[in-house]
């Protein structure tokens, strides 16, 4: 992943089912934001931000057959 001209390599956990005509699951990732040179956001007082964060894709794919 590249965040403002920073690249590190992430790894992501994925969970996938599978039927005849479709692939469908989640994939989920974290990381911090020291890892890519941010600083944590600073909002209103007694309001604060977890140091990590965490990214979290869900995914549909259709799949066709040809034949």
């Amino acid at each position: 992943m590249t965040i403002r001209g920073v690249t590190k390599p992430l790894t992501w956990d994925v969970t996938a089912t599978f039927s005849d005509a479709q692939i469908a699951g989640t994939a989920t990732t974290a990381f911090t934001f020291a890892d890519f040179g941010l600083s944590v956001p600073r909002v209103f007082i007694g309001l604060s931000m977890e140091e990590t964060i965490w990214l979290n894709v869900d995914f549909q794919l259709g799949v066709t057959t040809t034949g």
